[in-house]
């Protein structure tokens, strides 16, 4: 009776052994953790689990996300990969939860393994910098950060901070709002549809010629959306200060120390280019007096910024 037993457990195990491995369970979830841009569920299963050919076919899951709401939809892509796009890009701040159906039932008629997965966007992530990260910037030199979506002011002006070479001490980043936001919007072309992720900072004092900052995006920045989703990972950028801005004054000579030829070009030259109008200001004083002579400009060149003037010639 011992031996009957025995085989009628060793039968009834082999059937649940046989039962499982044939069960259909979810081979891949994406996206799984923390991402900072969302705009689509996959869910793959390790068979098939809906007829091929027939995708009109129920939703295999639901999903249900907590803080700014998103609407979404499902469909299968093939029998054996099931989609959920959503309306928009998640905003920071959004934690969702995918569970498959209780009463959703595949092919073979069983499921095994986890039903239930979870992501999240996390806290607002730095999608682009202008400047770009390794560029060079200027002493005052303003950021302009594509954020994946609108960051509490106050947890950026206590997580986000500037390094400078040569300064010990971390420089707060500080934001900037109001007219001078939206002038510097304007003039850098950013759509309507963008500036709710745009944020525009600077580093809390002029920056030294020549020098490297970093510019770092730091934990515990929270979502606008949602407060309580705060950013886990630190993200760094780096750049670099401009040389010392300087101009060079040229012309030719007959020998060293003589006087410049008035009937050459004279030219003066700057490290970096500067607007037109600015450089329309330079004046050539002659050094026995009379009238300060302006630069000439070629009629067909519209640049909006120069690297040198030149003067006249000959000179009178």
């Amino acid at each position: 009776m011992r031996a009957g037993m025995g085989k009628a457990a060793a039968v009834l195990l082999l059937a649940l052994w046989a039962t499982a491995a044939q069960a259909a369970s979810v081979s891949v979830m994406t996206p799984r953790g923390e991402v900072a841009q969302v705009r689509q569920v996959t869910l793959r299963f390790n068979e098939a689990v809906v007829p091929f050919g027939d995708l009109r076919l129920p939703d295999p899951a639901s999903v249900r996300c907590e803080g700014p709401a998103v609407a979404g939809s499902g469909r299968w892509a093939n029998d054996r990969v099931w989609l959920y796009d959503f309306a928009a890009p998640l905003p920071p701040g959004t934690r969702c939860t995918l569970r498959l159906d209780a009463g959703w039932k595949p092919l073979n008629g069983s499921v095994s393994g986890a039903r239930e997965f979870s992501f999240s966007t996390g806290g607002p992530a730095v999608l682009s910098t202008q400047p770009w990260s390794g560029g060079t910037v200027e002493e005052d030199q303003h950021f302009l950060l594509r954020l994946s979506g609108a960051a509490t002011p106050a947890s950026v002006a206590a997580n986000a901070w500037c390094e400078v070479e040569g300064i010990g001490e971390r420089l707060p980043l500080k934001v900037v709002a109001g007219a001078e936001r939206e002038a510097v919007l304007k003039a850098r072309r950013v759509p309507r549809d963008a500036e709710p992720g745009a944020l525009l900072a600077a580093c809390q004092r002029p920056l030294p010629p020549d020098a490297r900052v970093r510019l770092v995006w730091g934990r515990g920045i929270a979502a606008l959306a949602n407060p309580k989703v705060i950013t886990s990972v630190e993200q760094r950028f780096e750049f670099r200060v401009r040389s010392p801005f300087t101009a060079e004054f040229s012309c030719e000579r007959e020998r060293a120390g003589a006087p410049c030829l008035p009937i050459r070009p004279m030219t003066l030259a700057f490290s970096s280019a500067v607007p037109r109008a600015l450089a329309a200001q330079v004046r050539l004083q002659p050094e026995g007096g009379g009238a300060a002579i302006a630069p000439a400009f070629d009629k067909d060149d519209k640049s909006e910024e120069l690297s040198r003037v030149v003067f006249p010639t000959p000179l009178a």
